[in-house]
């Protein structure tokens, strides 16, 4: 693997790291808005929901991971809610095990800010279109 290519988490856990699987059956969350954090989780098969306030902000599927800021900012409470819509294998990732990953293939710490950046980029625009809608409308008089 090249040093500067970005890994699929997945791919990772699929080849003798995922020993604590984690199995979520459809409709049941994986964790609520408000829970304590302290893992994140690397979606190894099936789908899943991310919300915010209600809304969909993301639908999950594999590959996809899920409470990276719980697991990095552990005082704060979880922001989000993830509700399984298929079965889901997760692979539990806590901080001492996600540094181990992170030293042993350190294109996994690109991967997870990759998707740290995108979600971010993401609120960026959204937060934009919103501004742009909310502006006066030019009226004449």
């Amino acid at each position: 693997m090249a040093e500067n290519e970005i890994i699929d988490p997945g791919f990772l856990f699929r080849h003798g790291d995922a020993q604590d699987i984690v199995t979520v059956k459809p409709g049941e969350p994986v964790f609520r808005a408000g829970d304590k954090g302290g893992v994140m989780f690397v979606l190894l098969e099936g789908k899943a929901d991310v919300l915010i306030g209600g809304s969909i902000v993301e639908k999950a599927s594999a590959g996809a991971l899920f409470g990276e800021m719980g697991l990095i900012d552990q005082a704060e409470k979880r922001s989000a809610t993830v509700i399984a819509t298929a079965e889901c294998k997760l692979v539990p990732v806590d901080l001492d095990r996600f540094h181990i990953l992170v030293r042993r293939t350190p294109q996994f710490a690109s991967y997870v800010m990759k998707i740290i950046v995108g979600r971010l980029r993401k609120m960026n625009a959204d937060l934009v279109h919103r501004q742009g809608s909310k502006s006066p409308s030019s009226s004449s008089s």
